[in-house]
């Protein structure tokens, strides 16, 4: 294993020379977590030293995609979840058409069957789907995504206690 000058790495004021550096132990202990269906997890430290460059090189390792939403001191508990379920929506269909094709012809020379029939079928939603948190729990589950929430500190109380 190779040593680093913490200060290459941790810096706050500047660019960083070494921008990930594996910690195996750290490693396994998030990956473990990660990879625990409801977990949540909380990453902390101060700015520049490395918590978004580490969760996200390790959620690339651990699922299919994540959505990450900023928060501001504005941001409140229904923009995140609308965010959330638009960030979903490649993830997601509500139509679906199906099309079948049969030819028929006769050629004097040899005999060919084509039949030629078109089927589509339009499928939409009855009622569209209702922006629940459980929902939205479940369409994570099902896209194999993870949600960051950055900046959770900087949420109103209230806002916090709704998450």
């Amino acid at each position: 294993m190779e040593n680093y000058l913490a200060s290459n790495i941790f810096t706050p004021t500047t660019q960083a020379i070494h921008t990930y550096i594996e910690r195996e132990l750290l490693n396994e202990r998030l990956v473990d977590a990660l990879r625990t269906p409801g977990t949540q997890l909380i990453v902390y430290g101060l700015t520049g030293s490395g918590k978004s460059t580490l969760l996200y090189n390790k959620l690339n390792q651990t699922y299919e995609g994540a959505i990450s939403i900023q928060c501001t001191r504005e941001t409140t508990y229904e923009q995140l979840l609308l965010y959330a379920f638009d960030q979903l929506g490649p993830f997601f269909t509500a139509e679906k058409n199906r099309s079948i094709k049969e030819e028929f012809g006769i050629d004097f020379k040899t005999i060919k069957s084509n039949l030629s029939q078109s089927d589509n079928i339009k499928m939409s939603r009855i009622l569209p789907a209702q922006l629940t948190p459980e929902r939205l729990i479940r369409l994570f589950g099902m896209s194999k995504c993870c949600w960051v929430i950055e900046d959770f500190h900087k949420l109103q109380d209230l806002q916090k206690q709704r998450i």
